[in-house]
């Protein structure tokens, strides 16, 4: 079962990274989607994931520039798939680390 937080107990990366990154790891950037018609619109959907070189409390989503919600770690989000072309970026709560900016096409 996945911790609910981060470990102190988790291998500590070099202090020589000590600037944090988060890295959205899926969906990957230019990812295509397609929509089955015969699954329900409420199973339709992914799993936002990011990484960070360091422990953050939680991590900001945000999907065409709106907020759609905070993950703690292991800072995973679930998005429901809805045709169109679709942005998301992730940032550290206080929105002074952000991810590249990835989109997405779902038809």
């Amino acid at each position: 079962q996945v911790p609910h937080r981060y470990s102190p107990f988790c291998p500590q990366q070099s202090q020589q990274r000590a600037v944090p990154t988060l890295q959205i790891r899926h969906p990957f950037h230019h990812a295509r989607f397609l929509l089955d018609p015969t699954i329900p619109s409420a199973y339709s959907t992914i799993a936002l994931k990011v990484e960070t070189n360091t422990p953050l409390e939680r991590v900001s989503w945000y999907h065409n520039q709106r907020s759609i919600g905070q993950a703690k770690w292991p800072y995973t989000l679930r998005w429901s798939l809805r045709k169109g072309t679709h942005q998301f970026i992730a940032t550290s709560y206080d929105g002074k680390v952000r991810s590249r900016k990835i989109t997405i096409y779902v038809q």
